[in-house]
């Protein structure tokens, strides 16, 4: 019974804690994407990391910096806009932003990243980069929806993500 009270208590101190962390610092995020644009043809869905470093400018605002990388993986017919000698071809980049967030309430956030992405194939140059967003923190985990693209030189390419953070 004392192990049990004491684990209750362990428990409900780390819960506490968790609610009255700073939402600045560093915060990982990983990602699941569904391709859309001008490249999305031969694509079939994406994964992402991002590691971001946000600070408070207010109590609901923050701004920092923001990288990652993200690969969308080629459909196995191999029917796609990036064909290199009749094979398909995954579409990877790595995006390097300034991050900004409001929050609208206590757990729930708007926010956007902006910056450029560098293309890792050879025939595809980077261009510019947004990610508008949306999220629910809880404590130091929050879940984002977002819409990225990238604005290349005669094409885009977009995504619709669904991602969680967690924060350090």
């Amino acid at each position: 019974m004392k192990k049990i009270i004491v684990s209750i208590c362990i428990l409900a101190f780390c819960t506490i804690s968790m609610q009255a962390q700073q939402k600045q610092g560093v915060k990982l995020e990983g990602s699941l994407g569904i391709p859309t644009g001008d490249l999305s043809s031969g694509l079939v869905f994406g994964l992402g990391a991002d590691l971001s470093y946000l600070f408070d400018v207010s109590d609901s605002f923050q701004a920092g910096i923001t990288s990652g990388y993200h690969n969308f993986f080629a459909k196995t017919d191999r029917s796609s806009p990036l064909t290199l000698s009749g094979k398909g071809q995954d579409f990877h980049f790595v995006p390097m932003a300034a991050s900004a967030r409001y929050y609208v309430f206590e757990e729930f956030f708007i926010g956007t990243d902006l910056g450029y992405s560098f293309v890792l194939i050879d025939e595809v140059d980077g261009g510019f980069h947004y990610k508008p967003k949306v999220g629910y923190s809880f404590g130091l985990i929050s879940t984002t929806l977002s819409y990225s693209g990238i604005v290349l030189e005669e094409q885009s390419f977009n995504s619709i993500n669904l991602g969680f953070e967690v924060a350090f």
